[in-house]
């Protein structure tokens, strides 16, 4: 059995129904680990998952809430001494940061790759490659393999050895935009297959904006992994979320 690779250097924080309205939104807080902010669970540091954002107020140093709107955009909104001047609005636009919460603090054992995780069998599963490429964690029991369907041929793009350590990365040569694909883990005895289908230029070029954007904004590396988990579940690019957050 395999655990989640991403270890959670925080503690989720539990939501007290005594101290949360039923109307509160939650939020993402980030920052300076150092910095100190009230909230209605107490004084804590980023990076936490707050159960009333308006309850927030800023105590120390510098911390922000962070959210990612229907559409996709990423917001970073400062917390000062009074609160802050915008919050997530409840429902859609805090969804994200509470998925991405529960998936860090689940001790769940998994034997599938996070990146394979909860996908559908029959539908393949939408993939976004960064500019930089797409970072993918090596197996040690599997070869691994992409092939790329062509009409009613497959195509191989990508191969890697289990015998090979270092981690996968898929970088847009060889993942085409708007292209289908079959990844493929081969075990001794058998084969882990799924269906990718890789976004268009259009949707990617606007996603290499928001993307950018986040890494521009956090320089903390562990706080932009959650960011760009939330960005990824927002966009429902289940793939890239997992993939971001299994990182070691």
């Amino acid at each position: 059995m395999r655990s989640n690779q991403w270890t959670v250097p925080f503690v989720l924080v539990a939501m007290s129904g005594a101290a949360v309205s039923a109307h509160a939104t939650s939020c993402m807080v980030m920052g300076e680990r150092t910095a100190k902010v009230q909230s209605a669970e107490g004084i804590k540091s980023p990076v936490f998952l707050a159960a009333d954002c308006e309850s927030l107020r800023l105590v120390s140093g510098k911390a922000m809430v962070s959210w990612v709107s229907r559409d996709g955009k990423p917001h970073f909104e400062p917390i000062g001494a009074d609160g802050t001047r915008l919050l997530p609005t409840a429902g859609a636009e805090e969804r994200s940061g509470n998925v991405v919460w529960a998936e860090l603090a689940s001790k769940r054992e998994v034997e599938r790759p996070a990146f394979m995780r909860a996908l559908s069998e029959e539908r393949p599963a939408r993939v976004y490659i960064p500019p930089e490429g797409l970072a993918l964690a090596a197996r040690p029991d599997a070869d691994f393999q992409i092939l790329a369907l062509e009409g009613d041929t497959e195509k191989l793009v990508f191969d890697k050895k289990a015998s090979d350590t270092t981690a996968i990365l898929l970088t847009r040569t060889h993942i085409q935009p708007g292209g289908m694909y079959i990844v493929e883990w081969h075990h001794a005895a058998t084969v882990e297959r799924l269906k990718w289908q890789a976004l268009g230029s259009a949707e990617s070029t606007h996603i290499d904006e928001q993307y950018q954007q986040i890494r521009s904004t956090i320089s903390d590396e562990a706080q932009r992994r959650i960011m760009m988990g939330m960005l990824f579940e927002q966009l429902r690019l289940r793939v890239n979320m997992a993939a971001e957050l299994s990182r070691p």
